[in-house]
């Protein structure tokens, strides 16, 4: 007897971080990679030319010690400007990139579900290095897996996708 668990779905907005009213509602199973989201992006904002990637997810962050604690209220006490602590990130990154470590992690390989991403959450999407198209992706939830949909999918369009290239006047330039 199985007692395979169905995997999870993610319901995730992606929108243009230039312009956050054009997005895409996609819909990917927690089993799939971010290579597959990677995919369903490209095609849901009808690109036309494929370039490098990668995903940016904020790592968790850890609890300060007392040891840490004391030592900032010491330099506070002295007059020093204490900056606000940094949150490191973990790069899911195009499996061209070529460069992995704890930290950079390959889109191909790497399964949404290592994340365990909660409704909310938000992470980055960088397509295209030269032209730089960030996107900010939401959890707007997670929902029951439906053995009769095929994911990932798009399921709802808000605006429509600019041109990958824009074509720019010579007097623009």
């Amino acid at each position: 007897m199985s007692t395979k668990q169905s995997p999870a779905v993610y319901h995730l907005r992606v929108k243009l971080k230039f312009d956050k009213r054009t997005y895409r509602d996609i819909l990917i199973r927690d089993d799939q990679t971010f290579e597959k989201l990677h995919d369903i992006i490209y095609s849901a904002f009808d690109r036309c030319d494929e370039h490098l990637y990668y995903f940016s997810i904020k790592k968790p962050h850890l609890p300060v010690n007392s040891d840490e604690k004391e030592f900032t209220a010491l330099m506070k006490d002295l007059g020093f400007r204490i900056p606000k602590r940094q949150t490191p990130s973990i790069r899911i990154s195009s499996p061209e990139c070529d460069l992995y470590d704890e930290n950079n992690h390959d889109a191909s390989r790497t399964r949404l579900k290592k994340f365990k991403l909660k409704a909310k959450q938000k992470f980055e999407y960088l397509f295209d290095f030269g032209d730089e198209w960030w996107h900010e992706i939401e959890v707007k939830g997670v929902i029951p897996f439906e053995a009769d949909t095929k994911y990932p999918r798009t399921v709802k369009v808000n605006g429509d996708s600019p041109p990958q290239y824009p074509d720019y006047d010579e007097d623009e330039l």
